[in-house]
């Protein structure tokens, strides 16, 4: 027990110290937070308000004059001045996630006015004056297949890959091989060979990111379309795909789809309905420009069914290694990283229903313990996508606040085992408090740290 205190009093402590930088902000930037189940901002109800006061990302907007114009971003209007950074019509480029996990923890849950332009403006590619050159408006697309150690669910996946409306002559497949057992790789081997258009890329070491990068290196489309090995394509997925593209004279950067779910059993009644988003689920019907008030304000794309142009991602590096799923360690968010990255820099970032795939939901993912380790993973990478963004202010401005949640509901996990489902309302918010302020602190991935061969960062 009086270690368990003298931890909490430890990083009461360390939020002292980030004091002095937090009291320098504007009181628009520190106060303006979204209302959500931490929110803690003028329209909340308290540490667990359920209000909102309809900003969605944490905070009023600059009023941005850039538009949306021929499927690219236009240059990006003043900031305003209560959030105090140039940049999107309806809330600050400085706040791209910062009310990711505010209210719900949901994904592509509707919450408030999005953004309008931002970034300066791309013009068309190469690729788009080769396809003009040519007369074909439809962009060629290399599919990529990441997979470790999972025979069954790759199987099904290529299967609904060999089914395509456009036959497989009209796109090319990339199966990687993160790093699978001798047995399971053999077996992919196999199947890449027994379809006619698929290629097998083996490595040696495991890593989503490393294996969508190395996928995305070795494709010869113009676009690079990636599945999850767990998902299987509707029927029309590659032809929706050229179609949505083909429609935009400016090519996007990124196009995500619709994620609907495959359960393989029923969800459990436990399970909070504000939770579904966790499991990598997208069910919004409609169409328009991320982060703009065309979409709804927390939608993101999921590398699960995410299109990338490959020349504009490997030209900012691709996905990066240190974001990612990596073994047991359910970090995420590097295809959200990418994909900000990318209309930061003036590429269009689009959402289209029309490019869907099924999901299957994965029965052992049903647990207490599953659901507590991503909140809590979920919480870290929050950190280190706003770090790789530069938005470190955002860290600091949030960190007492989570704080202040870990401590009131540290008690309750004294309560119930890891594996009950009991008080879990308080448990998945302490589980994600406890990954956020971890990784502020620069501990938070030793896990990761030692897989990597890497050395830990120290205590908390």
């Amino acid at each position: 027990m009086l270690t368990i205190l003298m931890s909490v009093a430890s990083r009461f402590a360390s939020c002292l110290a980030f004091a002095p930088l937090l009291v320098t902000g504007r009181p628009g930037r520190i106060a303006g937070g979204s209302a959500g189940s931490f929110g803690m901002g003028p329209a909340g109800a308290g540490l667990f308000g359920t209000g909102g006061d309809g900003a969605g990302r944490s905070g009023a907007g600059g009023s941005g004059a850039g538009g949306i114009g021929a499927g690219c971003l236009g240059a990006a209007g003043p900031g305003d001045d209560e959030t105090g950074a140039a940049g999107r019509s309806g809330s600050a480029a400085s706040e791209l996630r910062a009310a990711h996990v505010d209210e719900t923890l949901s994904r592509g849950t509707p919450a408030g006015a999005g953004e309008a332009g931002g970034g300066a403006s791309r013009g068309p590619s190469p690729d788009d004056d080769a396809a003009r050159a040519t007369g074909s408006r439809r962009p060629s697309i290399s599919v990529v297949v990441c997979s470790h150690d999972r025979l069954d669910y790759v199987r099904s996946c290529m299967d609904s890959l060999t089914r395509q409306t456009v036959g497989p002559e009209g796109f090319e497949i990339i199966l990687v091989d993160s790093g699978s057992s001798p047995e399971i790789a053999a077996e992919m081997e196999r199947m890449a060979g027994a379809t006619p258009n698929a290629r097998l890329i083996r490595l040696d070491a495991s890593g989503v990111s490393l294996a969508r990068n190395e996928g995305a290196r070795a494709a010869r489309g113009q676009y690079v379309a990636y599945i999850d090995d767990d998902a299987m394509a509707a029927p029309d997925w590659v032809e929706q795909i050229q179609t949505v593209l083909a429609e935009h004279d400016c090519r996007p950067a990124v196009l995500g789809g619709r994620v609907l779910p495959e359960w393989e059993r029923p969800l459990p009644d436990w399970w909070p309905a504000s939770l579904r988003g966790v499991l990598s689920i997208i069910e919004y019907e409609g169409a328009g420009e991320y982060r703009t008030e065309a979409v709804p304000a927390k939608l993101e794309p999921y590398g699960v069914n995410m299109v990338l142009r490959r020349d504009a991602m490997l030209e900012i590096g691709g996905f990066l290694e240190e974001l990612g799923r990596l073994g047991l360690v359910l970090q995420s968010d590097e295809e959200v990283q990418l994909a900000w990255k990318l209309q930061d820099a003036g590429y269009s970032a689009i959402y289209d229903s029309r490019v869907t795939v099924r999901h299957l939901i994965q029965a052992k993912r049903f647990t207490a313990e599953w659901l507590l380790a991503r909140l809590y993973w979920q919480g870290a990478s929050t950190v280190r996508t706003r770090r790789l963004l530069g938005q470190d202010d955002l860290i600091r401005r949030d960190f007492p606040r989570r704080l202040l949640v870990e401590a009131l509901t540290l008690p309750v996990t004294w309560l119930a085992p890891k594996h009950s489902t009991r008080f879990l309302a308080a448990r998945w918010r302490h589980a994600y408090a406890s990954g956020f302020t971890r990784e502020a602190l620069q501990c938070g991935s030793g896990k990761r740290a030692v897989l990597l061969g890497g050395k830990e960062r120290g205590p908390c």
